[in-house]
């Protein structure tokens, strides 16, 4: 799924049919409605390159991909039933591994290669449980971001300090009462 991220100047992303449509990281993220088939052919890249994309060309194993007729927004979404309308359209796809690797490469963002990017994350950190012994799964795991990286952090303990805050504030409030009355 399409959706690299260009270091051309603004002015320069918009005009470009590819980044217009795809960018993740632009104010509006990618277009509504726009469909992969819709997107400018590695020659149409040419012109795009002239105007200072620097997005390459679409990758050969493109025409192939089960993706190709289906709105680019979809693969870009933080709600999980629509990630899982996208990477179920991944299941179906022979160009999975091509994909993978292409965001993997490029750190992409959203679902690619039958892969969301929390789950391309856990995989490259190679962590399988958390310091208190949770599995880490995309349900239970989740990315914290601080100082322009990412690091992995788990669901399940995040829960666990919440309500252990939540009885040790019920306490505090319960021993307060008792020495308000006495």
């Amino acid at each position: 799924m399409p959706g690299a991220r260009s270091n051309a100047p603004a002015a320069n992303r918009s005009s470009c049919a590819w980044c217009a449509a795809t960018d993740p990281t632009s104010a509006t993220g990618p277009r509504k409605g726009v469909r992969v088939s819709d997107l400018p052919t590695t020659s149409a890249r040419v012109g795009a390159v002239a105007i200072g994309c620097d997005l390459p060309a679409a990758p050969p194993w493109l025409d192939d991909a089960a993706c190709l007729d289906v709105d680019t927004a979809l693969f870009f979404s933080d709600a999980a039933a629509v990630q899982a309308v996208a990477l179920a359209v991944c299941a179906t796809c022979p160009v999975t591994e091509a994909c993978w690797r292409m965001a993997v490469e490029t750190g992409s963002t959203g679902v690619w290669g039958g892969t969301t990017h929390l789950g391309r994350r856990l995989a490259a950190t190679g962590l399988t449980h958390c310091a208190a012994g949770h599995e880490l799964t995309e349900s239970t795991a989740r990315l914290r971001s601080g100082s322009g990286s990412f690091s992995v952090g788990c669901r399940v303990c995040d829960r666990d300090r919440y309500h252990a805050r939540g009885a040790d504030l019920r306490r505090a409030r319960r021993a307060a009462a008792k020495e308000a009355t006495h």
